[in-house]
């Protein structure tokens, strides 16, 4: 079968798109991002590389250069996470027949919903100022998801549904946390 356009025509095609492309709209996934804070601020998380990346995924880092602001960014960041992650749990269990597996889930939807409580309490803390209670906070969240993603080690284990999803907002809640504390300094 035959193309209808010669290699000639659509290499022309090709480079007027590329052309007319506007390199603001283009958004890469380095370092510079949100100026020089953000591989700062990620360089006293647990994971940087993961850190950089949550924080770099949210359009307002890029003009971000106040760790107030960043923190926020962090938060929301969380916030999000923990309830998609919610909402994935909930629908879990409508799901499952596996009465073990349920009662595992159930666990998780109490810690997931201490989690986003305790991820509103550091929006407060962070109005008031706070930054010890933000970091606190912040790091119970954490504990939430670490918790979430024990309840699949009891005896009989499981392989949990939810590892990534736990692991995503401990990291999360380990970003927010590491930026109180350099607030609290």
């Amino acid at each position: 079968m035959a193309f209808p356009y010669s290699s000639s025509s659509l290499l022309i095609s090709l480079l007027h798109v590329l052309l007319f492309i506007d390199p603001s709209f283009a958004r890469t996934n380095t370092d510079t991002l949100g100026g020089t804070l953000v591989p700062e601020v990620c360089q006293s998380t647990p994971n940087p590389g993961f850190c950089v990346s949550a924080l770099n995924s949210d359009p307002r880092t890029i003009d971000i250069n106040d760790l107030d602001a960043l923190l926020e960014v962090s938060l929301d960041l969380a916030s999000s996470n923990a309830t998609g992650a919610s909402n994935k749990i909930r629908s879990l269990v409508l799901k499952t027949r596996d009465p073990v597996l349920k009662a595992r889930l159930e666990v998780c939807v109490n810690e997931y919903d201490g989690a986003l409580e305790g991820i509103e309490e550091t929006n407060e803390f962070l109005k008031s100022g706070d930054y010890d209670s933000v970091n606190l906070a912040a790091l119970g969240a954490a504990n939430h998801a670490d918790s979430c993603e024990g309840a699949f080690k009891q005896s009989p284990v499981y392989q949990s549904p939810l590892s990534t999803d736990n692991l995503n907002l401990k990291l999360l809640c380990d970003i927010a946390a590491a930026i109180a504390k350099m607030l609290e300094a």
